[in-house]
C-alpha cells in the first residue's frame, strides 16, 4: 500500500501530470501618470469559465499575475479596484502545456470596458440567431449588388 501511494504522489508532482494544463497570465499596469504609488493600490482580479467565478487575487496595480494548472479552454478575467475602470477581457484562450499572457493596461475611472478575444462559433449560441443573422446580410448583400451594377 505505501509503494501504491508513493507513486500516486510522485505522478501528481510531476510534470506528466500537468500535461494537460495551462497557465493564464497578465502584467498590470496603468497609463495614468498621475498616479505617483501604483503598488498601493489593490486591483481584484476574477477569473471566469462559463460565466461562472472560479478563482480570484489581489493584487497591486503596478504587478504581475498567473493562473496556474487551467484547463485547455476559454476563460474571461474581471481586473476593479477602487478609482480604477473595470475591464472585462471575454474569450480568452488557454491552450494544453502553454502560457497564454496578457498585457493589461488599466485606467483610471469608474466606467466598465469589455474586451473580446475570441468567442465559439462566433459568439452565435443557436439556429434562430444564426438563421436571423444570415438574413440580415443577404440584404445586405443585395443593397451591395444594386448599387455595385449601378456603378456600370
Amino acid at each position: 500500500m505505501k509503494f501504491n501511494v508513493f507513486f500516486a504522489l510522485l505522478w501528481l508532482a510531476s510534470p506528466i501530470s500537468l500535461a494537460d494544463t495551462g497557465t493564464l497570465a497578465s502584467y498590470i499596469s496603468s497609463d495614468d501618470q498621475k498616479i505617483k504609488k501604483p503598488d498601493n493600490i489593490p486591483i481584484l482580479v476574477t477569473l471566469f469559465k462559463n460565466n461562472k467565478p472560479i478563482s480570484q487575487h489581489e493584487n497591486d496595480l503596478s504587478s504581475y499575475i498567473s493562473f496556474r494548472k487551467l484547463d485547455a479552454g476559454e476563460y474571461s478575467l474581471r481586473f476593479e479596484g477602487e478609482g480604477i475602470q473595470t475591464t472585462e477581457k471575454h474569450g480568452v484562450l488557454v491552450f494544453s502545456n502553454k502560457t497564454t499572457e496578457l498585457n493589461t493596461v488599466l485606467k483610471t475611472g469608474k466606467d466598465t470596458k469589455s474586451i473580446t478575444f475570441s468567442t465559439k462559433n462566433g459568439g452565435y449560441t443557436d439556429k434562430t440567431t444564426i438563421a436571423s443573422k444570415i438574413k440580415k446580410l443577404e440584404v445586405e448583400l443585395s443593397q451591395l449588388k444594386k448599387i455595385y451594377n449601378a456603378l456600370d
